[in-house]
């Protein structure tokens, strides 16, 4: 089981008694790509956002890296790589900018903060525009900044709530 990177058991969470995300099971190894495919307003985002302990779950359990989001917290945070919905990303930061922000925020510093901002980019696609500012970019090139921005501490998991 130590390849199971997250596991959902009958995750369901409900506001005012109408379930928004109904008794889910999922079960993701380590390398896998999964993908939540369903229409607005199915639940996506509350699932993503129990995974990563933003809402609370009505019921069920989640583990994510063998551990508990909700009860050990501090054990998981860190390895979670998160890229919202929305873009987090700001436009007057250049693009190396921003990851180093983003980054910097898991506590990495000096010398292995310049290499991980670095090696983000350039998993990107993006080093050869890192000096530009970020509101000059394409939507494409913005979605992939953002990624930048997830993955700079190189998390061991990392969930995306790109919707199209």
């Amino acid at each position: 089981m130590e390849d199971i990177i997250l596991k959902t058991v009958d995750l369901t969470k409900k506001y005012n008694n109408k379930a928004v995300v109904d008794n889910l099971n999922i079960e993701i190894r380590k390398g896998e790509i999964f993908g939540l495919l369903e229409p607005n307003g199915a639940g996506k985002s509350t699932t993503m956002n129990m995974i990563c302990s933003i809402v609370r779950p009505t019921a069920g359990r989640i583990e994510l890296l063998g551990k508990n989001p909700w009860k050990q917290k501090k054990d998981v945070i860190h390895k979670i790589g998160y890229i919202p919905q929305e873009l987090a990303i700001h436009g007057n930061l250049k693009a190396w900018e921003n990851v180093e922000l983003f980054t910097s925020l898991y506590g990495i510093k000096g010398e292995q903060l310049k290499n991980a901002v670095n090696d983000s980019l350039e998993y990107v696609g993006l080093s050869e525009r890192k000096q530009e500012f970020a509101k000059n970019f394409s939507g494409g090139m913005k979605r992939r900044l953002n990624i930048a921005c997830a993955i700079g501490h190189n998390p061991e998991f990392c969930n995306s709530l790109l919707m199209v």
